[in-house]
């Protein structure tokens, strides 16, 4: 009885521990391109950014909690719209990798956001995070 016991737990606890998050850092970030996005006459300006960030952990672990955040030390921020595969699949402890995000609005001043960061979402829904953090509107 004991070892079903100890097995049941072991097989609860592995998922677990596989699923485990991270905070990346430092994200290395370099403009990788610009330009823009049009949709049934909707135009929108577009900047995607080349990233490099790694797991600090000591285990496996993903980013799936959270966005990638377009952002300049006066406060506007902008959600990205879009994130390569890679950067999306678990990575391996202490594992780097090197991906692209996306970002678009519908204003110009996008192309003045010099900074990429990740930021958690806490929330157990299943909505989408939202499109403007603050003060860029990405409609």
């Amino acid at each position: 009885m004991k070892k079903i016991l100890m097995l049941a737990l072991l097989m609860v606890g592995v998922p677990a521990y596989a699923n485990q998050l991270f905070q990346p850092g430092p994200i290395y970030a370099t403009n990788e391109d610009v330009g823009s996005m049009t949709d049934h006459n909707k135009a929108q300006y577009m900047v995607s950014y080349r990233i490099s960030i790694f797991n600090p952990l000591d285990s496996a672990a993903t980013l799936s909690k959270g966005c990638f955040v377009l952002f300049n030390r006066a406060g506007k921020e902008i959600v990205a719209r879009g994130v390569e595969l890679n950067l999306q699949q678990e990575f391996a402890p202490g594992e780097s990798k090197t991906g692209t995000v996306y970002f678009f609005s519908d204003n110009e001043a996008i192309y003045t956001l010099p900074f990429v960061k990740w930021i958690e979402s806490n929330s157990t829904e299943n909505d989408p995070m939202p499109d403007v953090v603050s003060d860029l509107n990405v409609r």
